[in-house]
């Protein structure tokens, strides 16, 4: 398994440095499985990037997409 930065890692590297390369694999597959329903932005990645890390809870994540969702209506 060598990890191979997507277009995402080349726009926001500081997402995926502090990641490990297991982290930042399974972080690159999870936005190539595209559950966007649009290009997701920084705000949304960084909140994927620490659900893989460890540092957000599921249900913070879910909270934030949700508050996401109202606020962009």
């Amino acid at each position: 398994m060598v990890w191979r930065p997507c277009r995402y890692a080349q726009r926001w590297p500081e997402l995926w440095r502090p990641l490990t390369d297991h982290q930042r694999w399974v972080l690159s597959q999870a936005l190539a499985e595209d559950g966007f329903a649009s290009d997701p932005n920084r705000g949304e990645i960084a909140d994927l990037a620490a659900l893989v890390a460890g540092t957000l809870t599921a249900d913070e994540f879910e909270q934030r997409a949700e508050w996401r969702i109202c606020n962009a209506e």
